[in-house]
């Protein structure tokens, strides 16, 4: 645990109501928890709970409600570090969802919040993205476009580092898992998904439609994470009877024009849209045009932007500081203070620039260990992926492509 004490007063509900499944299979308590090294009594590294080794009730019964138990007792697991903070964290967000389920025997509360990360079957291979996340990097690397390759990099350099991989993240192929999952869904109010893609996973399919067999879909808040290019119709048809939450991260944009109105004609009045992109060196300075063309089209972008960590040269934190600050000035001046401020903030906590620090002794690309990530490295970064691709690198808004 550590030493700072800005633990919650009364205990995470996070155990007694929610599950998350990794996209390798990992449990989770939640998003924010780190999965530690677990280790035996010798030392020796110690197997992960997984969906592979372990089912639904018994992570619940074995893991986590012993879990809620310490936290009664203001036993905080290393793994719940993020919760320890004066500001909003997730802690707040459970409560706000689940404060009337306290109990004083938690095994009567059932799962509430089921949290799905499809592994990383996916139809894209966006550039901030990698083979962890997207298993098409794999056919963009055979068509012959550029990729970086290494361990933290778009794309493993060997076969075997890739096969090692994808057999990390094809749990939702086991018709065991998929069983198990299914049967849990009862008290489910809460659905989110994410990937890889998650409207092309077969599983999420089949969840969707065993709720919706079962006249449960009207109840449940379907929370999906996508981008927003295979919005077809039997999809679109499928999600319809849920309370939905549908959040767009913008990949090739005209499908995901087309899409997000096939998407808001399947909505409901209760229904909430939001285009939430993840803020990198190659969409900051078109942030204001995104803005605008949102308040034209009555879209929504979420109150919390996502600030990039990694790859590490794509960060925002590789920018120069009077570009960087050219820019947010920009974003006050076209009425969205709000995100500037966001921005700032982060930064000066160094959510974004952490990142930068951590790359200035580990990044190693082409056999070259760099001491430092420059602007221009991701610069020379860029230009490799568009010109390799035949975009145009002023689509960017970096000012030196201008």
């Amino acid at each position: 645990m550590s030493k700072e004490n800005n633990w919650p007063s009364k205990p995470c509900l996070a155990p007694l109501t929610s599950v998350n499944i990794m996209p390798n299979g990992q449990y989770r308590p939640c998003c924010w928890f780190w999965n530690e090294p677990r280790k035996d009594a010798d030392g020796n590294n110690v197997q992960h709970h997984s969906v592979r080794n372990t089912t639904l009730d018994q992570y619940r019964n074995e893991v986590l409600m012993p879990m809620y138990k310490d936290m009664e007792q203001g036993k905080y697991p290393g793994g719940c570090f993020k919760c320890n903070t004066k500001a909003r964290s997730r802690w707040d967000y459970y409560e706000r969802l689940y404060s009337d389920v306290r109990a004083d025997n938690p095994k009567h509360v059932g799962l509430r919040t089921l949290d799905l990360r499809f592994g990383n079957l996916c139809n894209a291979s966006c550039i901030t993205c990698n083979f962890t996340n997207s298993s098409y990097f794999d056919k963009v690397q055979k068509q012959g476009y550029w990729l970086m390759e290494g361990e933290n990099a778009h794309i493993p350099s060997s076969e075997a580092r890739k096969e090692e991989i994808s057999a990390t993240m094809n749990w939702y192929e086991d018709p065991s898992v998929e069983a198990d999952i299914i049967s849990k869904l009862q008290d489910i109010d809460h659905l989110y998904v994410t990937g890889g893609e998650p409207t092309i996973n077969p599983m999420l399919h089949k969840i969707l439609q065993h709720l919706i067999d079962d006249n449960r879909a009207s109840e449940i808040t379907l929370e999906m994470n996508t981008n927003g290019t295979n919005m077809n119709g039997k999809f679109a048809s499928l999600i319809k009877p849920f309370r939905k939450i549908v959040m767009f991260f913008p990949t090739k944009f005209s499908a995901i024009e087309k899409n997000i109105a096939k998407c808001k004609e399947q909505m409901g009045h209760e229904d909430r849209l939001l285009i939430t992109p993840t803020v990198n060196i190659h969409n900051f300075f078109a942030l204001t045009q995104l803005f605008d063309w949102c308040n034209t089209n009555g879209y929504r972008v979420a109150d919390r932007l996502n600030i990039l960590s990694q790859p590490h040269w794509q960060n925002i934190a590789q920018i120069p500081k009077g570009m960087l600050d050219t820019q947010l000035l920009k974003l006050e001046e076209v009425g969205q203070p709000k995100a500037a401020k966001e921005m700032r903030v982060r930064i000066e906590n160094k959510s974004a620039f952490a990142a930068k620090e951590s790359a200035n002794n580990k990044w190693n690309h082409g056999g070259q260990e760099h001491k430092e990530v420059t602007w221009q490295d991701s610069l020379d970064l860029t230009r490799k992926w568009f010109e390799s691709r035949g975009y145009d690198l002023k689509l960017t808004n970096i000012p030196d492509f201008l």
